[in-house]
């Protein structure tokens, strides 16, 4: 085999390694409501640094009532409320386009029922640092343990 050959058989296998990768993180990335309590926990210190204390963060529901993205549905929600903002909260262990989507949606959402503005953060271990950059530059504060090149 060329060299050709051999540096296109090793592209091959690097993009099946990044699949697996993903599929792998993507397997564990919603472990329930007390992976979510102990990754907060664990990136304590940086929310505080942007002013946010994880003891408060509450995990609720939220009604969507006037139809702003489907009248009627429910959505879980990890929030928590002051006199000035509502700060929501997105917490995976792997974070992806979903993430984003979801905060956006609970955001319209918020906003619609409570008229205060609201502050969005998305605490996780791991993201891309294209999904990362996508989530600043649409507002969301990310606290990452590894951004992934």
């Amino acid at each position: 085999m060329n060299i050709q050959g051999l540096q296109e058989e090793n592209r091959k296998t690097w993009k099946e390694i990044q699949k697996l990768n993903v599929a792998f993180s993507s397997y564990t990335s919603r472990g329930g409501h007390y992976i979510e309590k102990t990754i907060m926990e664990l990136y304590k210190e940086a929310l505080e640094i942007h002013g946010i204390d994880p003891s408060k963060v509450k995990h609720g529901y939220i009604e969507d009532k006037l139809g702003v993205v489907s009248r009627g549905r429910k959505y879980e929600v990890d929030f928590y409320e002051t006199n000035d903002h509502i700060y929501l909260f997105e917490i995976k262990n792997l974070a992806d386009e979903g993430a984003i989507e979801q905060l956006e949606t609970r955001e319209k959402i918020s906003v619609s029922l409570y008229n205060k503005p609201v502050k969005k953060s998305l605490v996780t271990n791991s993201t891309e640092k294209e999904i990362k950059g996508q989530a600043e530059n649409s507002g969301i504060i990310v606290v990452a343990g590894i951004v992934v090149e």
